[in-house]
């Protein structure tokens, strides 16, 4: 694949990185019929920084079955309706169910680095265990190794978060039924674990056809 195009990204996850710049992301690497990495944002660019996060354990949704049976490696989901997700009017999450996630705060488990490294660890550890990443592809990069994790041809998924209800200077990125996520398959426990993450600024009600914010209610 070598454009960027919004697709999910199957394979087993090895190894974690922490991004800890000003914008900072959680890398994953991830082995698909080849090296990938998966780039988490973990923090906002425009306030509220922290992000809004949901780990739903068990995760059920009838996209599950159509997932199942995808190959390894990057599908292109630019052009199909299923399984592309979008948390307005898909059915996978509700605002309700996330909560603020801070990067990085001082104790055990209550930062969103902390969070999300656990949920990816236990990934890691399970012989079965499968990683669905949904976002935008980038790469490859032929002469470029990565920049975390050193394999060549550098390449990806990134926008791993809901990509729709942005106003101002990310306005143009708006997509509907292109939003991004973390999927968790233990097939031996017979169970899926979703990993949800929004920006606070953005809008949960949205145009269908571009993504674009509604006007307010009143």
């Amino acid at each position: 694949m070598g454009r960027n195009v919004y697709c999910v990204l199957k394979g087993r996850p090895h190894e974690l990185a922490l991004d800890d710049d000003k914008t900072p992301h959680i890398e994953i690497k991830v082995s698909a019929r080849g090296w990938y990495r998966v780039a988490v944002n973990a923090q906002s660019t425009q306030p509220p920084h922290e992000l809004l996060f949901a780990a739903i354990d068990p995760f059920d949704h009838p996209i599950l079955r159509i997932l199942n049976g995808l190959p390894k490696g990057l599908t292109d989901l630019s052009k199909r309706r299923m399984p592309a997700l979008d948390y307005t009017r898909g059915g996978f999450i509700r605002r309700g169910q996330m909560k603020v996630a801070p990067f990085r705060l001082r104790g055990p488990k209550n930062d969103l680095r902390e969070l999300l490294g656990l949920e990816l660890a236990e990934a890691i550890k399970t012989d079965d265990a499968m990683l669905y990443a949904f976002g935008e592809s980038w790469g490859p990069e032929p002469n470029r190794p990565d920049q975390y994790f050193g394999f060549k041809p550098g390449r990806g998924v990134h926008d791993v978060h809901m990509n729709q209800g942005s106003r101002g200077r990310f306005r143009g990125a708006n997509r509907a039924r292109q939003d991004g996520a973390l999927l968790l398959h233990f097939p031996s426990q017979k169970r899926w674990v979703g990993l949800f993450f929004a920006f606070q600024s953005q809008s949960w009600r949205n145009d269908p056809k571009k993504g674009h914010p509604l006007p307010s209610r009143h």
